[in-house]
């Protein structure tokens, strides 16, 4: 019993030995653990105590070392890329500088992604530098803009002190150390606006000169040097930047100048017009090969005809259109309808190819006033002058109209006459037709009634180039007489010719009557084609009696009138050896020389005439102001 209860005592004393063992092991696995946590929540701590994005990652990195879960790490682990790309575009808004705008910003985003502060302050360093500089360039934008508004203007003391402060501001730029590139660019856009402000006036200057001349008395010379200088200032205008509506409004002026001098020198003039695509040539895939290149030049593809490679492709006239509106037309030939009124002869007639829109410009449509063509036009301003001038002369119009329809003329105010109508040649050296019906008329309103019924009566026929193809010329023509107060006469003509189309039988497919029409039409075209040849070469003999119509138009291609040609081209590639060959006659015409002369003197004019005539004014004005003190 003793030995058994010493036995119980010893497994007793064991057990309980094991057990303060293993609560030791317990306490101490739990001490271990605690520690660790400590220790991992010290890693922890210290990320979240990372003063910047550099601390943050090196925080990371140990607690990752350290056995700290990756879901706790997962939030700070994603700020390191977006505080990476935080210092690139920090970096990329300092170096080089761009915009004090980007750099605040990018400050402002390197402080959320805490970034070191060594480079936020850096950063904000130079944002202090560059706002100054900031300011300056808005200031020169703002000062730059002025300037260009006051050098538009005419006030000169404005345009000075926009320009002083421009400058004030550029040396400011510079004291302050401003970006070489910037400087050099404000410096640029500054020598810009001074040779658009200098451009500028130098075509004000140009077109002052060129309005204070008399263009019907001053001499050629001085014209012409007036016309040069415009011309080169309003290229140079153009070309440094002044408003286009500017230089256009100069360009009016220069072709005036330019007009007088052709009208002072007798050169036909030559106007050049080319209609737009019609529907059918669109929907047929036809491109355009002629094109206006200036205000002056129209040019033609050249093509895969090697006929063309020899050609010249550029074709300079006097004014070109592409196709312009009936407006703009009008204003370049309203100075002619002055000089019918002041006792010259005027001629104008338009050239082309069937369907190039000849009828158009010379008609156009009566419904819409906007779309009248010269011919009403010209009878309104016509009628306009004599209003006016009413005061000052007394006036008396007629009228005839007349179409040349297969060699044969035809009175339109009288179709049912069978009076012979003959070319006739006054003493005075005017051509007219004789027995032509000549209707008095008083008003606008009712030369246009008679032209509206002439039109109708006019001879017509479709065709597979024209839906409404002219079939004759048309020949209108206004007789202008007038009486001044001191009992002298002068007497203007405005002769106005609708030339029938030119065409190929080939293409036009007409057959019967319609063939007929066509070969008068281009034998008539033909005549008139050589008799601009031989004007052009100077030949001794020049063909006019070749044919009616150019016996009818013999005084506007070499004789007394001042005239005017309008070459009206289709732009489709299918009509492209009829607009080649029309501009070549254009050129032709363009040699042709005629000798103005007003009404009452049939010599030309000879500028030592007109030199001893303004000499001889000018003595009379003298001596008036003599006896007047």
């Amino acid at each position: 019993q003793q030995a058994l209860a010493e036995q119980i005592a010893l497994a007793e004393q064991k057990a309980l030995g094991e057990q303060q063992a293993l609560a030791e092991q317990r306490a101490l696995a739990q001490q271990k653990a605690l520690a660790e946590q400590e220790r991992k929540n010290s890693l922890l701590a210290a990320v979240d105590a990372a003063a910047d994005a550099d601390e943050l990652e090196a925080a990371v990195n140990n607690a990752r070392e350290g056995g700290v879960a990756e879901d706790l790490l997962r939030g700070p682990q994603e700020q390191i890329p977006i505080a990476a790309m935080a210092r690139q575009e920090l970096a990329a808004a300092m170096a080089p500088f761009d915009s004090c705008e980007r750099l605040a910003s990018a400050l402002e985003v390197g402080r959320l992604a805490r970034l070191p502060r060594a480079d936020l302050e850096a950063g904000s360093q130079m944002l202090q530098l560059e706002l100054p500089k900031e300011q300056l360039r808005r200031d020169m934008d703002s000062a730059l803009v002025e300037l260009r508004g006051s050098g538009a203007g005419s006030d000169a003391d404005c345009y000075n002190a926009s320009l002083a402060r421009v400058r004030e501001l550029l040396q400011q730029g510079t004291e302050m150390e401003c970006l070489p590139e910037v400087l050099a660019s404000f410096q640029s856009r500054l020598r810009a606006e001074e040779r658009r402000r200098a451009c500028r006036l130098e075509l004000s200057d140009a077109l002052a000169e060129a309005r204070a001349m008399d263009l019907h008395t001053a001499e050629l010379g001085p014209l012409s040097l007036a016309k040069q200088r415009l011309q080169i200032a309003a290229m140079l205008a153009l070309e440094n930047g002044v408003p286009e509506a500017v230089v256009l409004a100069a360009e009016r002026d220069r072709r005036r100048v330019h007009n007088a001098i052709e009208d002072r020198k007798g050169i036909v003039r030559v106007f050049c017009r080319v209609r737009p695509l019609i529907d059918l040539e669109a929907a047929t895939g036809q491109r355009c090969v002629v094109r206006q290149k200036d205000y002056f030049a129209v040019e033609i593809d050249a093509g895969e005809n090697p006929e063309y490679s020899t050609r010249a492709r550029n074709y300079v006239f006097d004014a070109c259109w592409a196709p312009g509106t009936q407006d703009e037309i009008f204003e370049d030939v309203q100075d002619l309808v002055q000089s019918a009124v002041d006792g010259y002869n005027v001629t104008i007639f338009a050239y082309g190819q069937t369907g190039s829109g000849k009828t158009y410009t010379m008609y156009g449509l009566q419904e819409d006033q906007h779309s009248t063509g010269i011919c009403p036009r010209a009878v309104e301003e016509v009628f306009r002058i004599l209003g006016r001038d009413r005061a000052l002369v007394s006036s008396s119009i007629t009228m005839n109209i007349l179409e040349l329809y297969c060699n044969r003329f035809i009175d339109l105010l009288d179709p049912t006459s069978d009076k012979p109508l003959r070319i006739r040649t006054s003493p005075g050296g005017d051509v007219y037709v004789e027995n032509a019906t000549e209707r008095s008329v008083s008003s606008a309103e009712e030369v246009q009634k008679l032209l509206m019924a002439a039109s109708r009566d006019r001879h017509s026929r479709g065709t597979c180039l024209n839906t409404e193809s002219s079939r004759s010329h048309l020949i209108f023509t206004m007789k202008i007489s007038m009486v001044t107060c001191e009992g002298r006469q002068r007497q203007g003509k405005l002769l106005l010719v609708d030339l029938a189309g030119s065409e190929r039988v080939k293409r036009s497919e007409v057959r019967g009557d319609g063939l007929r029409e066509a070969i008068e039409i281009n034998k008539s075209l033909t005549a008139l084609g050589d008799v601009i040849e031989a004007l052009n070469r100077g030949e001794r003999h020049i063909p006019y009696r070749n044919h009616e119509l150019t016996q009818v138009m013999h005084d506007s291609l070499g004789g007394t009138a001042k005239t005017l040609m309008f070459v009206t081209l289709s732009p489709a590639e299918c009509n492209r050896d009829e607009s080649s060959m029309s501009l070549k006659y254009a050129l032709r015409a363009k040699g042709v020389v005629n000798r103005p002369t007003r009404s009452g003197s049939k010599q030309p004019l000879d500028v030592r005439d007109v030199r001893k005539t303004i000499a001889m004014g000018q003595q009379r004005r003298s001596s008036s102001m003599s006896l007047r003190e």
